[in-house]
């Protein structure tokens, strides 16, 4: 299969997009990986054109979220 273009969508904490950059993967779950590794501890969006793929989070994020 041939790569594809992704978007990585970097949210910021009033959920608007503070800044997007491509992502060229070979399918969904490695363009999941790879912005997995971009993310840090950052919640970013992946989208493949106008299809949403994943949303990620880190486990600090989850966990600040659920306490407050």
């Amino acid at each position: 299969m041939a790569p594809a273009s992704y978007w990585i969508y970097y949210i910021g904490s009033e959920q608007l997009v503070l800044s997007a950059e491509p992502l060229t993967a070979s399918s969904d779950n490695n363009a999941i990986q790879k912005a997995k590794m971009m993310a840090g501890s950052r919640v970013v969006e992946l989208w493949l054109r106008d299809r949403f793929v994943a949303r990620i989070e880190t486990a600090n994020k989850r966990a600040l979220r659920a306490i407050g």
